[in-house]
């Protein structure tokens, strides 16, 4: 496989081959967004310096994406983050996976991945302010329930990160 050079490219469009499908639609969303509203972000500036700037973070982006574009999404993931650096210099992406709601009341699964494919699972449970009633409340336990098998599974197979 021809690996790029990313030091000559211009933008991340030029590394677009070589990024996974969902980076390449994350960037182009984000593209479209900062070209509509990035100068009303920043009416005191230069439009064209505006988009130029974000197109050059992109483009780090990109260059960042490259070395784990060989690490598919785990098979529970709904969507992914981009891989990011912590600062320790170690790379991990944010996955999400299962959400469930009813009324205020949602149990969501997400997880941290590392580059060797591995994920760690963990469960977040929500509520807003509003008011529930005893048939919400049966049906969020029962979600809850649900949401800890779901955990317990994927954190169980966490040694087949890809689903196989």
């Amino acid at each position: 496989m021809v690996t790029p050079n990313s030091d000559t490219a211009q933008s991340w469009r030029d590394l677009a081959d070589w990024l996974p499908p969902h980076v390449v639609q994350r960037f182009e969303q984000h593209e479209r967004l900062t070209e509509l509203h990035g100068p009303l972000a920043f009416p005191q500036e230069d439009p064209a310096e505006v988009i130029r700037r974000d197109q050059a973070i992109m483009l780090q982006e990109a260059r960042d994406q490259i070395p784990f574009a060989h690490v598919p999404l785990p098979a529970a993931a709904q969507t992914a983050g981009l891989w990011e650096d912590s600062v320790d210099d170690t790379w991990t992406r944010l996955v999400d996976g299962t959400r469930r709601t009813v009324g205020p009341l949602s149990v969501s699964i997400s997880g941290v991945q590392s580059p060797d494919g591995s994920v760690v699972w963990s469960v977040a449970a929500e509520t807003k302010d509003d008011a529930v009633t005893s048939e919400q409340l049966r049906e969020y336990a029962a979600m809850l329930i649900v949401a800890a098998a779901e955990l317990d599974y994927l954190n169980l197979n966490r040694l087949d990160p890809f689903g196989g």
